[in-house]
């Protein structure tokens, strides 16, 4: 879960067998909106980010999370392609070229005004914040 831009995860002390029980009591928690911390533990590490989608694993995740199939998926990164917000579609390589590096800051930033990715581009300040500190 993520709050205020801090990632947390909440774990009870109760183990539950009924499912039932266990979602009305969620539902409860979400209701109320207010919960008490028993205990804090921290954990640091390093957590390896993943590879950038190659064209088959992006229509497989399309189809798996959207119901796209294989030729909406290309057709769709084929117009964003056209319209520059992605490299090259119909490449098997996972990593980004080096020519790109320099143009992905101002990409994050135009991101950052559209109201369906604010969020998610300021958990990435957020994090870019914490590395430097």
């Amino acid at each position: 879960m993520i709050k205020e831009g801090i990632s947390f995860r909440s774990q009870s002390e109760d183990k539950w067998h009924d499912k039932e029980k266990a979602e009305s009591i969620l539902r409860t928690l979400e209701r109320c909106g207010v919960a008490e911390i028993k205990e804090v533990e921290k954990k640091s590490g390093t957590i390896q980010a993943p590879l950038l989608f190659d064209l088959t694993g992006l229509q497989k995740e399309a189809n798996k999370k959207l119901g796209y199939s294989a030729e909406r998926t290309l057709e769709i990164a084929q117009k964003l392609y056209e319209k520059k917000f992605i490299t090259y579609p119909r490449t098997g390589s996972k990593y980004i070229p080096e020519d790109i590096w320099a143009e992905i800051p101002s990409l994050i930033l135009a991101l950052g005004y559209r109201s369906s990715c604010k969020e998610a581009v300021d958990q990435i300040k957020w994090n870019a914040i914490i590395s430097i500190l």
